[in-house]
């Protein structure tokens, strides 16, 4: 109530969640695999601002894991791997098909690459603005790298 008085830092809504690290869409059971987290967001808000540590909000007060919700089978996690460990991958996945003619070396592609997120959007100096961070990024808001969301 403060802070919308003062035209300070409102959190309007708030969804941390898993996307899908190429499209950009939220995945599996929206019950499961995201969490409205406005009100724990919110929480933290003081003077007009929210910093939250650079780790997992898994760890933080209100939140969960939003991965429990998949079957690891479907998914990896989208880490950036260097060159060489794909050429390993690959050229593994060239002999296990050779041994294996009915193995697809393509099942490594079939998984998802997910990635789990934060997704804010906020009222600030009476402009409305969008920010998304990945899970273990710090959160700085008001965000300099925010969208203005014009309705």
């Amino acid at each position: 109530a403060k802070e919308e008085r003062e035209e300070g830092l409102v959190i309007i809504k708030a969804i941390y969640g898993v996307m899908d690290s190429e499209s950009y869409e939220w995945v599996g059971d929206r019950r499961l695999c995201s969490m409205d987290a406005t009100a724990q967001v919110q929480f933290w808000v003081q003077d007009s601002s929210v910093h939250l540590p650079a780790m997992s909000k898994k760890h933080m007060l209100g939140f969960y894991d939003v991965m429990m919700g998949l079957k690891t089978g479907d998914w990896t996690r989208d880490k950036p791997a260097t060159t060489d460990d794909w050429e390993k991958i690959n050229y593994l996945a060239r002999i296990v098909k050779r041994w294996r003619g009915s193995w697809r070396s393509s099942r490594l592609e079939d998984k998802r690459k997910l990635v789990v997120v934060l997704t804010v959007r906020y009222k600030f100096a009476g402009q409305i603005f969008e920010v998304m961070y990945y899970d273990d990024q710090a959160v700085d808001l008001p965000s300099s790298g925010a969208t203005i969301v014009t309705i």
